[in-house]
């Protein structure tokens, strides 16, 4: 089990040290109350401690570290995931545009950005590891694509 538990944190702490914009899961939860410098050990203790649910839920307790677009953009995806990916697949859908929405895109930009999340998450569901991933993993994985689309796409990300 704790091979199982430190594996993950490597492997979070890599995907971490590829990421530069804001992430729900290193800036929320406990792991951010304990290590408010340091992003990668912030994400690390949120896996290692719940996997990270508690990082998404952690309005309360973290209050001034989880607010705003992206953080209301995380714990959507964490909630709608299986929902996101479905309609991601067919390019559109209620969920989707919800989430847009939560991003910060208007309602003559989703179209542009639901098609740079396709595009992007497809690579993501054709890598060789995504059957492998967790949920918590591809859901953030998700979240990533949404953040990045929607900065590129959308005049209010």
């Amino acid at each position: 089990m704790k091979k199982i538990i430190i594996a993950g944190a490597i492997a979070a702490a890599s995907t971490l040290s590829m990421q530069a914009q804001a992430n729900a899961w290193a800036e929320c939860g406990i792991g951010a109350m304990i290590f408010e410098d340091n992003r990668a050990a912030a994400a690390i203790s949120n896996i290692v401690w719940d996997l990270g649910t508690t990082a998404l839920s952690s309005e309360a307790s973290s209050k001034d570290n989880c607010e705003g677009k992206k953080y209301n953009t995380a714990v959507y995806i964490q909630k709608a995931y299986p929902k996101l990916e479905e309609e991601t697949a067919f390019g559109s859908g209620e969920y989707m545009n919800a989430m847009l929405e939560t991003a910060g895109c208007g309602v003559t930009e989703t179209q542009a950005a639901s098609a740079a999340i396709r595009q992007s998450f497809s690579k993501v569901v054709a890598s060789p590891n995504f059957d492998t991933m967790s949920y918590n993993e591809k859901a953030e994985s998700y979240y990533n694509t949404v953040v990045n689309s929607a900065a590129q796409n959308c005049t209010n990300s």
